[in-house]
């Protein structure tokens, strides 16, 4: 989005509202910003808006990146529960482990882990879209009444209870029950759907090896 020499640069700031507060200010002047020695203060970088890039590292607590529209933040580490919490639009990339319930009641946006996530992942997801590059160590989309995820390994839990609509995609194990959902290969354009986002967030995964698990009542 912009060249590194409009780069902000926020440096072990010691709370959440410092760091906060030194993001917006930072905004007003780039729309880049980047945040290092993050030790697992919650609530960063939440509620903001438009058509900004927050890089960060280290390790994040709760809510990281919750409420916002617009903004994409990478995590160059690992982040606790609730993260992307209520996205609204743009997207969090979690290039290390997640915590529990991340992804919940996404409205839209893109969640990225790049690594393995805690229990009740993308519950009561409205249209947001999940990746998880690694497994879940529980439930999956319970509640959720669209958008799409994709799980690159084992579910160590149910998936999709009580849920109305959207779309799984499944390449690793089930250890725990689907119900009486739906699953079927996936097809051409979910094949190359699957590869256009593999591709672009750089996970190594096969689409064809992934089972479409229909959430919705009626099998399209």
């Amino acid at each position: 989005m912009t060249d590194d020499s409009n780069d902000g640069d926020v440096d072990l700031e010691r709370s959440s509202n410092d760091i906060n507060k030194a993001i917006s200010d930072l905004l007003k002047r780039s729309n880049r910003v980047k945040i290092s020695g993050l030790k697992g203060q919650d609530n960063v970088a939440v509620g903001l808006t438009g058509n900004v890039e927050i890089d960060i590292k280290g390790r994040s607590g709760r809510y990281l990146g919750a409420f916002n529209d617009g903004p994409v933040i990478v995590m160059q580490g690992t982040c606790g529960d609730l993260a992307a919490d209520n996205l609204i639009k743009g997207g969090l990339i979690v290039m290390g482990d997640a915590g529990e319930m991340c992804g919940l009641s996404m409205i839209g946006g893109i969640l990225v882990i790049k690594g393995n996530a805690g229990t009740d992942l993308a519950n009561k997801n409205v249209n947001g879209t999940v990746i998880v590059d690694g497994n879940v160590k529980g439930d999956v989309g319970t509640g959720m009444i669209g958008g799409t995820i994709m799980i690159t390994g084992d579910i160590h839990g149910d998936i999709g209870k009580c849920s109305t609509g959207g779309m799984i995609f499944h390449a690793g194990q089930l250890k725990g029950s689907s119900g009486s959902l739906k699953i079927t290969e996936p097809t051409e354009k979910d094949i190359s759907r699957l590869k256009r986002f593999f591709d672009h967030y750089g996970i190594d995964a096969i689409p064809k090896s992934f089972r479409k698990i229909h959430v919705s009542k009626e099998v399209k």
